[in-house]
């Protein structure tokens, strides 16, 4: 639904959104989150998405539709080549090759927003050269990507350079500390423009705890995540296979699938199969998350995971990978347990030592809770998220 150029919205400060796709996700799920948490009074937002409306993996089966805003769907044509050359080239396209221009510069115009916040990938941040319209540009970094263990010198030098191009002029918001830090190493964003840590949060009287964790099952293990590369499924695979002197134990692998069932043969290659339930998109992951009392996360790059923080909400004794990215969420042995990252054997150790040692796996129960209360409330969010616009307004 476009937005009309007749709505009243003199007294309030107009936002619009861009984000790539209203599919259920992570960053989609923060971005409706923190609208519906915006003060009506005060702002007034629209959005526009990026990619078409499908009605199945809508984020809106898991999120409330927010109250008075509109929102307007679009196919654009995302570019697909990640390498350095296909960077470069976006630095290098002209105005008439970006697919849809004309109809988001349009709605710019229609909305008039006195902020623009983007939460997009890097790429389309592009798309600012062209708006040439007065306002104040923000933009959501939900993941970490540039790092020299990955790329290597030459490579994260060229993706810096091509970063603070793409970056310019525009207000940082990071999901994590861990991102912050990255981006000021690398010089990545422009020094008169602010970047601020806003953690992603979780409503935590919806994850409410859960009242004491029930062994008397067996192990019932959770891993909330869309199945890819950057994951670690195949290392929790692998791990899972090696706990076969566990009889009684369940592991619900939940989240989309972008492997073409690469995962799915693994576990049976390695008999496994019977006790992994692979559930595909969830629209509510609550009532999994309540069946369970073990949560892992073998990812191998991360921004600040929702589905890691909601496991940790509902007091799910925690596994993660020892990335930089968690290690600055949590604390090993306190409300978590690390092991290291792709490390199958090492996640089957963990898994094994967590499930046997019910007095650490309660500790660390109550601890994950405490963490969040203390630091990833959606109540502190709402209110640092207002403070950020209302500083940049004034």
């Amino acid at each position: 639904m476009p937005f009309s150029k007749k709505s009243n919205l003199e007294n309030k400060i107009r936002i619009l959104y861009i984000i790539h796709s209203l599919n259920i996700g992570g960053s989609e799920k923060v971005l409706i989150d923190s609208i519906n948490g915006l003060d009506r009074n005060k702002y007034q937002a629209h959005i526009i998405a990026l990619s078409k409306f499908n009605s199945e993996k809508s984020i809106f089966r898991i999120c409330k539709h927010p109250e008075n805003v509109a929102i307007t769907y679009l196919d654009y044509h995302f570019q697909q080549d990640y390498s350095l050359f296909g960077y470069l080239k976006v630095l290098l396209r002209a105005k008439s090759s970006f697919y849809l221009l004309d109809k988001i510069i349009d709605e710019i115009s229609a909305f008039r927003p006195d902020i623009i916040h983007f939460h997009t990938g890097p790429r389309e941040l592009r798309l600012k050269k062209f708006f040439a319209y007065n306002a104040i540009y923000i933009f959501t970094d939900h993941t970490l990507r540039i790092t020299r263990e990955e790329l290597g010198v030459f490579r994260t030098r060229l993706m810096s350079f091509i970063f603070r191009r793409l970056y310019s002029g525009f207000h940082v918001i990071c999901v994590s500390l861990q991102i912050q830090k990255n981006l000021l190493k690398l010089s990545v964003p422009d020094p008169p423009k602010k970047i601020m840590v806003l953690p992603n949060s979780v409503d935590t009287e919806r994850f409410k705890k859960k009242s004491r964790l029930n062994f008397s099952e067996g192990l019932k293990a959770v891993y909330v995540s869309r199945i890819d590369n950057n994951k670690g499924h195949e290392e929790l695979i692998r791990a899972w296979a090696g706990l076969n002197d566990i009889e009684n134990k369940q592991l619900f692998v939940v989240g989309p699938d972008h492997l073409n069932g690469k995962i799915q043969t693994l576990a049976h290659d390695l008999k496994c199969a019977d006790s992994i339930i692979f559930t595909g998109s969830v629209s509510d992951t609550h009532a999994i998350l309540e069946n369970c009392n073990l949560g892992v996360f073998p990812s191998h790059k991360e921004g600040l995971p929702l589905s890691l923080l909601e496991k940790m909400s509902m007091s799910l004794p925690m596994i993660i990978s020892d990335i930089p990215e968690l290690r600055s969420v949590c604390t090993n042995e306190y409300d978590c347990v690390f092991f290291k990252v792709g490390d199958a054997e090492d996640i089957e150790k963990t898994i094994r030592r967590l499930y046997q040692n019910r007095d650490l796996a309660e500790k660390i129960s109550e601890n994950a809770r405490k963490t969040v209360e203390e630091k990833y409330s959606a109540h502190s969010a709402n209110k640092l998220l207002d403070d950020f616009y209302t500083s940049l307004l004034n």
